[in-house]
């Protein structure tokens, strides 16, 4: 499955506003793909894009993630895992799951 340059770029943000900023992220994405099960990428693909267009229902913008500030940002993925709403909540679960994948990975 090959990601568009938008979902690369959703994906690299949304990642990194989640882990530590010394969590390389060098090569975790093509073993990601290689390793994970499809149920588990569509799911992080379905995830990256509904959080990336969700800001509007946790912190109040009509906007898209790209536009918001690390803190906007931060706060949105909070707001996201908290949220009543299950969709959001789960997606922002995922990510948060691949997140954790990334940053225990040994290369």
């Amino acid at each position: 499955m090959l990601w568009t340059r938008p979902e690369t770029v959703w994906r690299d943000r949304l990642l990194s506003a989640v882990l530590p900023e010394s969590s390389p992220l060098d090569g975790f994405h093509d073993r990601f793909e290689e390793a994970a099960p499809a149920m588990l990428r569509w799911g992080f693909r379905a995830s990256l894009i509904a959080l990336w267009l969700s800001p509007a229902l946790t912190v109040r913008r009509w906007t898209v993630a790209s536009q918001l500030s690390e803190k906007q940002l931060d706060e949105h993925l909070l707001r996201s895992r908290g949220s009543s709403n299950y969709l959001l909540r789960q997606c922002a679960t995922v990510v948060q799951l691949v997140a954790c994948f990334a940053s225990w990975e040994q290369p």
